[in-house]
Formats: structure tokens, sequence, C-alpha cells
């Protein structure tokens, strides 16, 4: 099922089983109630989704974007409350060829909650992605501070609960070979004072690749790897 349209109903919204697209360029398709998303049901599109709360459960899907080739789509959910991602899985599309991605839009959440999640990186065309090349995954527009990740500075911004990007799992699909993409690293970027933060995924390729990229004198600079920032 996909919403195209600003509903304005105040009860909640329960995806149990199936996939509902929102698809809305305006208002928010899930009305203004709580959402939930629960196991073996998917929440994509997009569109725009306004609640009090959003709880995609352990076990549930959320495909960002429309599907297909699209790196630039932008599904938007915010809520007066808090998100919770605990145990689910999120599908990105990434392009291969740039640093373009879907990105979901948190808005001015006060609690984000990251915990347990499995992110699916859908990689869009043949090539080489460039290591450490970075693609926003995730943006809101909570007031930032350079001195810290969690509690006041971001409004009370929580990921699993101790303000750490902990327990998060990577996968790719549809990568040239088989592994690969050996590791990547996901950071929560600062950017200024009103600006909000980011979260950003660092997409590393497998060291044997390089090899393949030097031999075809395709490689302009090599960059390191950074660690995982907590």
């Amino acid at each position: 099922m996909a919403l195209t349209g600003a509903n304005t109903y105040s009860g909640g919204t329960t995806v149990s089983t199936g996939t509902l697209l929102a698809n809305n360029t305006s208002g928010s398709a899930t009305g203004t109630g709580a959402l939930t998303v629960n196991s073996g049901a998917t929440l994509g599109g997009k569109g725009i989704i306004n609640s009090t709360t959003n709880t995609i459960s352990s076990g549930a899907k959320v495909q960002v974007g429309s599907g297909g080739s699209n790196t630039t789509d932008v599904l938007t959910m915010t809520a007066s409350s808090s998100t919770t991602f605990s145990g689910a899985s999120l599908t990105f599309n990434l392009n291969s060829a740039n640093n373009q991605s879907n990105t979901l839009a948190l808005g001015a959440t006060p609690s984000v909650l990251l915990s347990g999640a499995s992110l699916t990186l859908n990689i869009v065309g043949s090539s080489i992605i460039p290591n450490t090349t970075a693609y926003t995954l995730f943006t809101s527009t909570i007031g930032g501070s350079s001195s810290g990740f969690s509690g006041s500075a971001f409004g009370d911004l929580t990921i699993d609960g101790t303000g750490k990007i902990s327990n998060v799992s990577l996968n790719f699909l549809n990568a040239p070979t088989p592994g690969y993409y050996a590791a990547s690293y996901l950071q929560l970027v600062n950017n200024g004072p009103g600006d909000g933060f980011s979260i950003d995924v660092e997409v590393v390729p497998e060291p044997g690749t390089w090899a393949l990229m030097l031999g075809g004198g395709g490689v302009a600079g090599v960059f390191p790897a950074l660690p995982p920032q907590e």
C-alpha cells in the first residue's frame, strides 16, 4: 500500500505485515499518532512521516527511498517524542560512482535510538568505491555541539541508550564480486552549532581490490581508513 496524501487522523498506525510506502510530498503520510512497524513488516518510500513516536520493531524492515536504482531519495521520519530502530533492518542505495545515497531524515526528533540494527547497503553501479568514501545515511536538525554525541548537546539524542553507535551490522548487496567490501565505519558527525548532526558510513574496499585498481592505473590517491567513533 502506498500513501500519497497528507493524512490528519490522530490515531496510531500499525504495519503488521506486507509493505507500507510513504510517498506523500506534504503533511504526514501516517497521520499524527504513533507509528509502529511490527516484525516481518516493511516501511518504505520517499515521503514524510511526522508522528508522536516511531517504533520500528526488531525484525521489521525499512527501505529508505523508492527502491530501484535511485540514490537521491529522502525518507523523512520525525516524531515529537522518540524514534526507535532497535533490532530493525534498514536498507539504503549507494551510488558507486559518487557519494550519493538515500537518506533518512530524522528532523528535530528529541530522542533517537539506534541499537542492534542491521544496515544493508545496496550498491548501485559496478564501479569500485574509492577508499573511505563517505555516504550520509541519517541527518538531523537537532542543534549540534562539539562537546559530545549525546545528552543535552543533541537534544537528548541517544544511540543504543548510552550515546554510542554500537552493535550495528553492515551488509552489502550487489557488490561486483562476493566479499568486495571488507569493512565500513559508522561515524556520528557534528555539523556545527545549530546545524544538527549526521550519521555517515565510510566504505572500505577489500585490500585485494586496491591491487586491481593500481594495476589499472585508476588511483589518484590513497587515504587511510578512519577508526570507528563512539
